[in-house]
């Protein structure tokens, strides 16, 4: 039996959008061939519809530059751990 392991795919690719704009216009030309019925239309359709396929191939992710758990970069780090994004807490202030 062959096993192959992948690594799931945490959202979507980077050629998310170019890859489905090619689907649709693949589709378009691919039936306005069929229609029209010329053959140049629905030959045309096969190498758009292939460089849609041939982007999933080079959707590498980027090398994260730090660990997942790092925080989001919005604050600073304060005492006891807590981060601090510039406002007060005013919860407890009176008046």
């Amino acid at each position: 039996m062959i096993g192959i392991s992948r690594t799931p795919r945490r959202g979507p690719g980077r050629f998310l959008v170019h890859k489905v704009v090619l689907l649709f216009a693949g589709g378009a030309v691919f039936i306005a061939g069929a229609l029209l019925q010329r053959e140049n239309l629905v030959l045309l359709a096969i190498p758009i519809l292939a460089v849609g396929v041939a982007l999933r191939f080079f959707e590498r992710e980027p090398e994260p530059d730090e660990p997942e758990d790092a925080g989001d970069g919005d604050g600073e780090v304060g005492e006891g751990g807590e981060e601090q994004d510039g406002m007060e807490d005013t919860r407890g202030a009176a008046g």
